[in-house]
């Protein structure tokens, strides 16, 4: 028989499922302690009354309402079953536990389940009490062991990150947007400057009046050329010719202009547009 005598164990009957506490294991703790005190707890038996071993197949954990009433459920990692035949194990209360102070209510609970986690037996020791002493600091809210004040903490720097991030992906939006814009009007500007170039040189072709200033355009350069010559006899011939490009290209874009070119009567180089007199 487990020996029951163990003054720093929590003692369970497991035909009776009576619990005991030692006056020495009251005491808990503080109300907002984390994994702090650890209550070794020995169940005198592992045979229910039924025959069912609790020592085969079992997980095991402890669950109850802490000081303030809300729910906690800690499991045990590690079981032992001794040479006399107790099973035992340490329960470090969570901080769920001990999130409040006052009378700390819990019973030991063992479930089997099968290899598809399907409940098959569920086996509880009656209700124990134990004390969370009034801490100097309100304690923390809990929800499942986690401090609720530093976790909100924590979502408030990150909704404040995701705000930066959101605005400057925001600010990198506009700019691309303002530059395809920009982009846009600029490709505009060039597609109409393209138009109106080829409106220009449509009128060109179209217009005899047109065709004439463009000639007459290439005549002055002509003359300019052919002043030039008239300095440099070496250098006249090229740029006779030069003035016969011009005149070319004058014939081009002047159409059915008729054109001509030569020598005036005191010796300089003209050209001449339809018909008309030097000029």
């Amino acid at each position: 028989m487990c020996n029951t005598t163990t003054e720093n164990f929590i003692v369970v009957d497991v035909m009776t499922r009576a619990i005991s506490i030692p006056e020495s294991e009251v005491n808990f703790g503080v109300a907002g302690d984390k994994n702090v005190e650890t209550k070794h707890i020995r169940i005198n038996g592992h045979v229910t009354a039924s025959g069912l071993d609790l020592s085969q197949n079992f997980v095991w954990r402890v669950v109850g309402n802490n000081g303030g009433g809300g729910p906690f459920s800690d499991p045990i990692d590690t079981t032992t079953l001794t040479s006399d035949g107790c099973i035992e194990m340490d329960w470090t209360p969570s901080p769920a536990a001990m999130a409040r102070k006052g009378k700390l209510h819990f019973n030991v609970c063992g479930i089997e389940v099968d290899d598809s986690g399907v409940s098959l037996h569920e086996w509880h020791s009656e209700m124990g009490t134990g004390i969370a002493k009034e801490n100097a600091e309100a304690p923390v809210e809990d929800i499942g062991g986690a401090d609720l004040v530093a976790h909100l903490q924590a979502m408030a720097v990150q909704v404040a990150n995701n705000a930066k991030v959101t605005a400057d992906a925001t600010a990198d939006v506009k700019n691309a947007a303002e530059q395809v814009e920009q982009g846009k009007n600029t490709a505009l500007e060039a597609v109409e400057s393209i138009i109106d170039s080829a409106k220009e040189a449509s009128d060109a072709s179209a217009t005899s009046v047109a065709a004439r200033d463009v000639a007459k355009a290439a005549q002055n350069a002509a003359a300019q050329q052919a002043t030039q010559a008239a300095r440099s006899k070496d250098a006249a011939d090229k740029l006779m010719q030069q003035a016969k490009t011009y005149a070319d290209e004058a014939a081009g874009y002047a159409g059915a202009a008729k054109y001509s070119f030569g020598y005036t009567s005191d010796g300089r180089f003209a050209f001449f547009v339809n018909d008309e007199s030097e000029v």
